[in-house]
């Protein structure tokens, strides 16, 4: 699949903040090996023992119980249990530590997303509470790249996710991520500003790090769990994630008292952290997000072409939905007009709109502070999905195509 240029150079460049994966450190057998580890198999089978890395990792999970409450009282010190409260008054809660009146700017260039937002994090002015405010250095020049009305922080925070997602001190499968040990990650201390980074996201209207395996979330919260041998990458992992990188990534996620927030109703934010199966954007619920259709009055002939657009709309958004190997996906439509792929947990604030661009090129454009989705208007169907498809794809970031 094509994607925007901004994506693709990201990916291209991302050797440059020395974020890359990292090979899978080999484990020796005679160094692991316990009396717990050797798993009984085919009694026939004299060969080596197989060994179960699966539980050392495991006894890190139940070792490593967090407490809340730090009180002298006698008893047995758990995690509270989730109450009434929902997901999104948790959220708006943690949101109204938003001091709109400040600003922290971070100074964004899309190929090195992760080195700019750490440039912004270590400023002594740097304060979690304030606004965050973006301009990306490759946006120079271009009008809508001025001021940060949310677009900019959108996308941003978006590409910052995407960027941690596949950083070298995560490893397993795509959206069941765990922690994986690095030196040089821990004496850089980006295990902490992952974890902060974590907590700006979800505090400031960002994408969630939707991408951790259920038990590695188990272990954040200090709860046991459910346990999945594809979730274990090394076995001597153990000693030294205990004693040193839980707790780095928890200081960072501390940051505006996520970390409590998440403690205190774990169940409640789970689905922030954990992919539940499934969840891939929809022709539908694209309808739902774009509801807002500005369109001339009725009778006129601008109404009538706008008519047969919408219905190209949502055609075209049905064959994206339908064709998985396509050139765009619909999160990349959604993150044209509003600098996100995926919908907020609170939804979007303004609500997206869709107007149309009648006399003022082919290709889509976007405004992705205001959310405002300018559609093209095509004399047919094929027209319109080509156009659509070209202007998205090769946009460089703000939909200004």
């Amino acid at each position: 699949m094509q994607i925007p240029q901004a994506d693709r150079n990201a990916s291209m460049n991302s050797d440059q903040e020395n974020t890359g994966s990292s090979a899978k450190p080999q484990t020796d057998i005679t160094k692991t090996v316990q009396s717990q580890d050797i798993v009984e198999g085919d009694p026939e089978d004299t060969g080596t023992p197989t060994v179960s890395i699966y539980m050392s990792y495991v006894q890190l999970f139940e070792t490593e119980i967090v407490t809340v409450d730090d009180s002298d009282d006698e008893g047995d010190k758990t995690i509270p249990m989730d109450g009434d409260i929902s997901l999104p008054e948790l959220l708006i809660k943690l949101q109204s530590q938003v001091d709109l009146e400040k600003i922290t700017k971070f100074n964004i260039n899309r190929n090195l997303v992760l080195d700019g937002a750490r440039r912004a994090i270590k400023r002594k002015s740097f304060c979690a509470k304030s606004k965050i405010s973006v301009k990306f250095t490759d946006d120079v020049g271009i009008a809508e790249g001025a001021v940060d009305e949310g677009g900019p922080k959108r996308e941003f925070l978006r590409m910052l996710m995407k960027k941690i997602q596949y950083l070298h001190i995560f490893e397993g499968p795509e959206n069941r991520r765990i922690l994986a040990y690095s030196t040089s990650a821990l004496e850089d201390n980006l295990y902490r500003d992952v974890g902060l980074f974590f907590s700006l996201s979800i505090v400031h209207g960002g994408p969630s790090p939707k991408f951790l395996s259920p038990v590695m979330y188990n272990a954040l919260v200090g709860q046991a769990g459910e346990r999945n041998i594809e979730d274990i990458a090394d076995g001597d992992l153990r000693g030294e994630v205990q004693k040193v990188v839980f707790r780095k990534l928890r200081d960072g996620l501390q940051t505006l008292d996520v970390l409590t927030y998440i403690q205190e109703h774990y169940k409640a934010f789970k689905d922030l952290f954990v992919c539940q199966g499934n969840e891939k954007l929809t022709a539908e619920m694209m309808e739902v997000v774009f509801m807002d259709i500005k369109m001339s009055v009725p009778g006129s002939n601008r109404r009538r072409d706008e008519e047969n657009i919408v219905g190209y709309w949502r055609d075209f958004l049905i064959d994206l939905q339908e064709d998985e190997d396509g050139e765009i996906t619909l999160g990349d439509v959604l993150s044209f007009a509003t600098g996100a792929d995926c919908v907020p947990p609170l939804g979007f604030d303004p609500s997206p709109s869709i107007t149309f661009l009648h006399d003022s090129g082919l290709f889509p454009k976007a405004n992705t502070c205001s959310m405002e989705l300018k559609l093209p208007v095509s004399e047919d169907f094929n027209t319109f999905k080509k156009n659509m498809t070209f202007g998205i794809a090769n946009s460089p970031g703000f939909g200004l195509a």
